[in-house]
């Protein structure tokens, strides 16, 4: 399922109008003599930034879900900084991966998953908009 479509996330989001872009900071915190990497994703008709929030076992985990251009990716919290995830194939709901992490949203819900762990991952419960 499309984060565009996902329920949780319906009402959680606000639409961007046609000619923004979406920048993020993909670096850790640099160390001196470092650069960070900016991405800048334009957006065009029917583009899509969704905001949402997840209650993940007591902690509120913000997620920003892009549809942009036929690409789909979200930007989710992972150990207090911001993680680029992209859409990979899914049989229900709408996975994303970033290195050893999962992130998997359906219905409402979704999991954050260390893939290298072997564990069941953290559930988070979608929360309203705010």
């Amino acid at each position: 399922m499309s984060p565009r479509h996902h329920p949780c996330v319906r009402h959680a989001g606000m639409r961007l109008a046609a000619g923004l872009a979406v920048a993020t900071s993909l670096a850790p915190a640099a160390a001196p003599g470092q650069a960070a990497l900016t991405l800048s994703v334009p957006l065009g008709e029917g583009d899509e930034v969704i905001a949402a929030r997840y209650d993940c076992e007591g902690e509120t985990t913000h997620v920003r879900y892009v549809n942009a251009g036929g690409d789909a990716f979200a930007l989710v919290e992972v150990g207090g900084r911001e993680r680029l995830f992209v859409n990979v194939v899914s049989a229900s709901g709408a996975r994303y991966v970033s290195g050893r992490w999962e992130w998997w949203s359906a219905r409402g819900d979704a999991r954050l998953t260390d893939l290298t762990d072997g564990g069941g991952g953290t559930e988070c419960a979608g929360l309203p908009p705010g």
